[in-house]
């Protein structure tokens, strides 16, 4: 069984109008993710990663990579629909209702992603992985989510109760990673400190509130690129990176102040997310 899978719109383009700045770096973030009492199967997500990537190669896109912060993401949309007895891409958690806002209560602040839900009940195990390509292969939308040449990351959760298993991935195009976030409150408005990734795309680009340009960064050699700013109010730090005269794509928008860190719902899911973020820090 799946549903419409939810996609959020891509990045965009801004041009220079007038002056703007930016900084972060990195606090988990757990509002969104409940702990069920079942297991996540690792074996049944590695196989849907595996098969997803093998349909990519077929259809002439690249290999997505597995990141072990967004399968901490899907894995608690697939644990919160299987505890709370429901399967939709929105949460009855009005602070965390659909995928974008809960990659950025993970602290991701990508504006191109989507989500593929899938349900399964009765099947063998050895069977999951596949059983939830095939479905999602004969919905148009979800193979487009599966084979989309933008995207770039993917995360896979699937939680199980019984005979009953939910799948989630959550795909996302993420030309920058936010490693560290730091934001407090400093002469009426916020300290930010910010350190980022260069994962693909123009290694140069600028700092942006609002729409206003701030100051320009370049990668050094490591690919990272980090700044400290005050802003005078609450609003959106964008990192564009440039490709033109004066003309900078977004993928990156981070809410100022950004989601707090609260532990509600995961005294025992804690060690096990922070593990991921250390997995994922590690990676790069």
């Amino acid at each position: 069984m799946y549903i419409a899978p939810e996609t959020v719109g891509e990045g965009r383009r801004l041009r220079e109008i007038s002056q703007v700045r930016l900084r972060a770096l990195f606090v988990p973030m757990l509002l969104c993710f409940t702990s069920a009492a079942a297991q996540p199967l690792l074996d049944v997500e590695h196989g849907v990663f595996d098969a997803t990537n093998q349909l990519r190669a077929q259809n002439g896109a690249g290999p997505l990579a597995l990141d072990p912060l967004l399968s901490e993401i899907a894995r608690g949309h697939s644990e919160e629909m299987l505890v709370k007895g429901y399967f939709s891409h929105e949460s009855p958690n009005q602070l965390c209702k659909n995928v974008q806002d809960r990659l950025k209560h993970g602290h991701r602040f990508c504006l191109s992603s989507a989500e593929n839900l899938h349900k399964a009940q009765g099947y063998q195990r050895a069977l999951l992985a596949k059983l939830a390509i095939d479905s999602w292969l004969d919905s148009p939308s979800h193979h487009r989510n599966l084979v989309n040449k933008r995207f770039n990351r993917i995360g896979v959760g699937v939680a199980a109760k019984g005979d009953t298993y939910l799948f989630t991935q959550v795909f996302s195009y993420e030309p920058v990673i936010v490693q560290t976030l730091d934001v407090t409150e400093e002469s009426g408005g916020f300290r930010v400190k910010i350190s980022a990734l260069i994962a693909d795309g123009p290694r140069e680009g600028g700092w942006f509130v609002d729409g206003k340009r701030q100051s320009s960064w370049t990668a050094g050699s490591d690919g990272m690129i980090s700044t400290d700013l005050l802003l005078a109010k609450a609003g959106n730090l964008a990192i564009g990176q440039l490709v033109g005269v004066r003309e900078w794509t977004v993928e990156t928008e981070i809410p100022i102040p950004p989601p707090d860190l609260h532990l509600k719902h995961t005294q025992a899911f804690f060690p096990r997310f922070a593990r991921a973020v250390s997995q994922f820090l590690n990676f790069w």
